[in-house]
């Protein structure tokens, strides 16, 4: 027992996939589980930012508003989590579906080039008034994604 907990204390996370019980699911299901370290926020993150210093911390900022830009393989579907804690606490969250990706339905086969794939963040951001700022947050792809709307659009990106 003792060699299985020095173990996983010097595992930074597990991953374990199993079938789906009375499913005809193909794909496994899976879980992960890492163990608390000295640096994980000990209280949710709601209560978190509940508290009064943080209320004032989001009173100060330069805008509210959050653009969420999934990765490669994804679409707005998976910042669902995401998007309800942002909004818990006070935040304005759009997740935005890139070209064939999410409920947009344009063949990805036909899609060549980066400005075909980001022409939906472009058009969003377009349509923003100019004094309007958001906070562009991605994850994978999403990454040359906004670097490349930034480019087009620097006024209108806080963060």
């Amino acid at each position: 027992m003792a060699l299985y907990q020095q173990q996983m204390t010097q595992v930074r996370s597990v991953s374990y996939h199993f079938p789906a019980p009375n499913s005809k699911q193909v794909l496994p299901r899976s879980s992960s589980i890492r163990p608390r370290s000295q640096s994980d926020l000990l209280i949710p993150f709601d209560q978190f930012l509940n508290r009064k210093q943080d209320a004032c911390i989001l009173d100060n900022l330069e805008t509210k508003h959050f653009v969420l830009i999934h990765g490669g393989g994804f679409g707005a579907w998976c910042w669902y989590k995401s998007i309800a804690l942002l909004e818990e606490v006070g935040f304005v969250a759009t997740a935005l579906d890139l070209t064939g990706s999410g409920t947009d339905h344009v063949e990805t086969n036909s899609i060549s080039t980066l400005a075909q794939y980001v022409k939906p963040l472009l058009d969003y951001l377009e349509a923003l008034p100019e004094s309007d700022k958001v906070i562009l947050a991605c994850h994978n792809f999403g990454g040359a994604c906004i670097s490349y709307a930034m480019e087009f659009f620097p006024k209108n990106i806080a963060k």
